[in-house]
């Protein structure tokens, strides 16, 4: 399987992307952020992918896919073009009748004296002005105490997952990973590369297994940092160095690995991801990475385990 991550440099409604790849037998899967619209067939190993790219608001816009079948190879991309019909027109609204008021006859006019007697006492309006402020501080204490009650600790400062800006207070880690109910729900995540740290979100159902898992994180890195401050191997497509980490029902740090349940890595709401260091070549890069991976399992308990627990339930205290 392959995956390709197209970044246009000019990001159009108006406009198709074309893909030309190589193999056979091959089926395109997994699309973000376009829609996939054809796969034309040119000779027996030659296919040409059509997408229509999406509306979005990020600031580097890029889409991706994946591409499964024998020995695909991406050949070329190019892009055209297309002349969108414009939305049928609306209807015109239909006409309202008149409010009943039109119909009724114009009451009386009140004499002085009336209108006098109607007035406020501005002793009356005053004390009414401050039994409404009253009310609403009380209120608003509720309210402060209520969401203390309930273990909200800080508020979180708006990401680009939030485009609309709105600040939101996060839920507290407890034994319970539920979503809330209506919310998609999303992994919070905190992405240690070198001496840098950031924090990102995507959504659960973006992944069902390990490898998908990593694929979406280098995807939201990209979105997130840039591809100059990603690691190039994840760029390429290798994960050797990416070690992803979660607490388990137990509440201990553990290691995903091809051996972890998925279900398990689903049901929590907190991942850690730390890039290590190869020692030197592809190869290298894989064995450290296959060394690291074996010193973490079986450390979740002890002193290993609760550094390993330290960014997870820093992770958890940002929900």
């Amino acid at each position: 399987m392959m995956q390709v991550i197209v970044a246009p440099q000019i990001w159009d409604e108006s406009y198709v992307v074309v893909v030309a790849v190589t193999g056979t037998n091959l089926q395109v899967s997994r699309t973000m952020n376009a829609i996939f619209v054809q796969k034309d067939q040119r000779g027996p190993t030659n296919y040409l992918l059509e997408f229509d790219l999406l509306p979005s608001v990020e600031s580097r816009p890029s889409f991706s896919f994946n591409v499964q079948g024998h020995s695909p190879e991406l050949v070329s991309l190019t892009c055209r073009h297309v002349m969108r019909s414009p939305p049928p027109p609306s209807p015109p609204p239909s006409p309202q009748p008149p409010p009943w008021s039109e119909y009724l006859p114009p009451a009386p006019p009140l004499d002085g004296m009336l209108l006098a007697s109607l007035e406020t006492p501005p002793v009356m309006a005053a004390g009414a002005i401050c039994v409404i402020l009253l009310l609403a501080l009380v209120c608003i204490c509720m309210r402060r105490r209520s969401a203390a009650q309930r273990g909200f600790k800080r508020e979180l400062a708006p990401t680009q997952d939030d485009p609309t800006g709105e600040e939101t207070l996060p839920m507290p880690f407890t034994g319970d990973r539920k979503a809330p109910i209506g919310k998609a729900a999303k992994w919070k995540i905190s992405v240690s590369i070198g001496d840098e740290t950031f924090k990102l979100s995507i959504p659960t159902a973006s992944a069902a297994s390990a490898d998908e898992l990593k694929q979406a994180v280098a995807a939201a890195c990209i979105d997130k940092i840039g591809d100059e401050l990603t690691p190039r191997s994840w760029l390429a497509g290798h994960y050797a160095t990416m070690i992803i980490e979660y607490l388990d029902s137990q509440n201990e740090a553990v290691v995903l690995n091809d051996d972890t349940s998925f279900d398990e890595v689903k049901s929590t709401r907190a991942l850690h991801v730390r890039q290590i260091k190869a020692s030197g070549g592809d190869t290298s890069d894989s064995d450290s990475a296959d060394e690291e991976t074996g010193r973490s399992k079986g450390r979740n308990v002890g002193a290993g385990g609760a550094r390993q627990g330290q960014p997870l339930r820093a992770a958890c205290e940002m929900e």
